[in-house]
């Protein structure tokens, strides 16, 4: 069989998604504060973004600004004269002769902030060690208890083995049970478990609860407890049904993260990107700009690329042009963002209207 070369034209349409498009939809799918989170570290990455200062927002037209006018000259007056300026007699003394109360406003003054004096929270850490030092412990289980809540984490759980606390210590093993086993009756309740079964167990014989079913479930079931399949519990055990619910209502009950109440995470709040008010018969729609940076293209570049006379040194120039196009692509997919969910909003309000006059049994589907 013969190789030849040959050469064909083909014609072929292929839908290509442009850098601008891949960067708009991106920007869409993301929520408020992620959204936030994109904008602060271009604008840490891009010089030529910056965010426009309050007065630059509120400027109307053109941009110019008038100049303040020049304050009259001061003129030197008698002691008589500025001591008659400066204090209102009339109005001090009628003050004070009131017969009824006097109100005096306080002076506008920096006042530290009521957060700087609030406490810290306590960690799991620290309300471990306190109970700890509370038992007066010899040195020696101080420092096998140091080392077991230096291996506890952010639930409770113990991570580390008995073994490797008790190399890491240089104690025998039993040292560290025993030491382990006291501070398992700690609060909260559950604590320094080794596994979810242990720490269940833990909570049970801390809260004086001696249900044998409950106990039975916890050892054996606990895959069909997750699964709900209390059906199945009822035949392995032999028991009612009623009795394995009423186990399962003493289970559930119980904390399986005991470090959860000592976390130190902040908790993440959702930021909406619309506001909906209902004003007469119309439904308003209100962007939420609060917090939000208004970026523009730093002046200083922009002119510097439009002086043809000014020189830059190496690939400053192509550097400068490439940040710019992309400070000008984010602050067009922004806004496109705020125009398409606006009209998406503008559309659920026009489908919906009924459900949002009368409540949820007017759902559209």
């Amino acid at each position: 069989m013969a190789l030849e070369l040959r050469q064909q034209l083909r014609l072929t349409q292929q839908l290509v998604m442009t850098p601008q498009l891949q960067q708009a939809i991106k920007l869409l799918q993301l929520a408020r504060l992620e959204l936030l989170e994109v904008i602060n570290q271009e604008m840490e990455e891009n010089p030529l973004l910056e965010d426009a200062p309050e007065e630059t927002r509120a400027e109307v037209g053109d941009g110019a600004m008038t100049t303040p006018p020049d304050p009259a000259p001061l003129e030197p007056g008698t002691p008589d004269e500025t001591a008659q300026a400066d204090i209102d007699w009339s109005n001090y003394l009628g003050e004070y002769n009131t017969p009824g109360s006097v109100h005096f406003e306080a002076e506008q003054r920096e006042v530290p902030e009521y957060e700087n004096f609030m406490a810290r929270r306590e960690s799991l850490n620290e309300h471990l060690m306190w109970q700890l030092l509370l038992s007066l412990p010899s040195k020696k289980e101080e420092t096998i208890g140091s080392a077991i809540i230096g291996n506890l984490n952010k639930d409770g759980y113990l991570q580390a083995t008995i073994d490797e606390i008790a190399t890491l210590t240089e104690v025998d093993a039993s040292e560290v049970e025993s030491v382990l086993t006291k501070m398992q009756s700690f609060d909260p309740p559950g604590v320094c478990a080794r596994d979810l079964t242990e720490c269940l167990l833990i909570q049970m014989h801390q809260l004086g609860l001696q249900d044998p079913i409950a106990v039975q479930i916890i050892q054996n079931y606990l895959k069909h407890l997750e699964n709900k399949n209390y059906k199945a519990i009822s035949r392995a055990l032999g028991v009612d049904f009623d009795h394995v619910l009423s186990a399962v209502d003493i289970i559930t009950g119980m904390e399986p993260k005991p470090g959860r109440q000592f976390s130190d995470e902040e908790p993440q709040y959702i930021s909406p990107d619309v506001f909906v008010y209902k004003m007469g018969d119309e439904f308003v729609i209100v962007l939420n700009e609060d917090g939000m940076p208004k970026l523009r293209v730093s002046a200083f570049y922009r002119e510097a690329l439009n002086n043809k006379e000014a020189t830059f040194p190496g690939q400053a120039r192509d550097y400068i042009k490439s940040k710019l196009r992309s400070a000008v692509w984010l602050i067009r997919s922004i806004h496109q963002r705020q125009r398409t969910i606006y009209k998406v909003v503008e559309s659920i309000i026009r489908y919906q209207r009924d459900f949002l006059e009368n409540g949820l049994a007017y759902l559209k589907p």
